[in-house]
């Protein structure tokens, strides 16, 4: 017979699995952690803001509940179902929770609850990094800043991209572009493709053009260009060469 704890677990599981089905999820042989890397890879979503971009994976990490800490799985089962308000881009009530539809007879939790009760979690840094997100697009940079911190402290190369990024995306609102700048290279180091590295060079080199640092700036530009020439941000570093009035070669 299961104990308590088992059958707690197997329902959460279960529930978790309903939530962020998949399409044709009947397919014979395909388990569960199949079914959720074709969700993740399904759903990569870009989310923008303030100039910048942040690439979170929606679900991503939502599968930590196989850790078997009641805790996780709580949480994890809370992000699965605020995850849909954020993607619908309703992002004052995916921060702040809806009391008005129900799942499974419960309110939603917001981003900012699940931060405050599973913060210690994976799945509770994930939603501090979509909560700083939300904040920023509801004009709260302010508040954004806590969570970027917060989700900074993940395990997930991920999910300290993005936190980095944000927290470069909050100095830049505030005009300190030098902060700016060394936490957009930070995310640049971490960035997992070319683009995203990239993306995160140039706005660190933009950021240190607005500081006056007109040297490093000159030189990240250029590591932009050698990097991938015909790349997007290539004929942005060129125009900001440019703008220094360095010789393009």
């Amino acid at each position: 017979m299961k104990s308590k704890k088992e059958m707690q677990e197997n329902e959460i599981e279960n529930e978790i699995g309903q939530e962020i089905e998949i399409e044709n999820e009947e397919t014979d042989g395909q388990n569960f952690v199949d079914k959720l890397h074709s969700f993740i890879v399904q759903n990569r979503i870009a989310v923008i803001g303030a100039g910048i971009g942040l690439v979170i994976l929606i679900g991503f990490l939502i599968y930590m509940f196989s850790q078997g800490e009641e805790k996780g799985q709580r949480a994890s089962l809370a992000l699965s179902r605020v995850l849909p308000l954020y993607s619908s881009g309703d992002f004052e009530k995916a921060l702040k929770g809806d009391n008005v539809a129900k799942v499974r007879g419960e309110d939603i939790a917001g981003f900012e609850s699940i931060v405050d009760q599973y913060s210690g979690t994976e799945s509770g840094k994930t939603a501090a990094l979509y909560a700083g997100d939300c904040c920023i697009k509801t004009n709260k940079s302010e508040e954004a800043e806590k969570y970027f911190e917060i989700a900074a402290k993940s395990k997930s190369t991920i999910i300290i991209t993005g936190a980095n990024a944000g927290l470069g995306m909050v100095r830049e609102i505030k005009g300190d572009f030098k902060e700016a700048s060394t936490y957009y290279e930070k995310a640049s180091q971490n960035a997992e493709d070319e683009v995203s590295k990239l993306k995160y060079q140039f706005y660190s080199a933009l950021c240190l053009e607005k500081s006056g640092d007109n040297q490093k700036a000159e030189k990240i530009y250029k590591d932009i260009i050698a990097e991938n020439q015909y790349s997007e941000f290539a004929n942005q570093a060129k125009t900001g060469l440019i703008r220094l009035g360095t010789i393009i070669e």
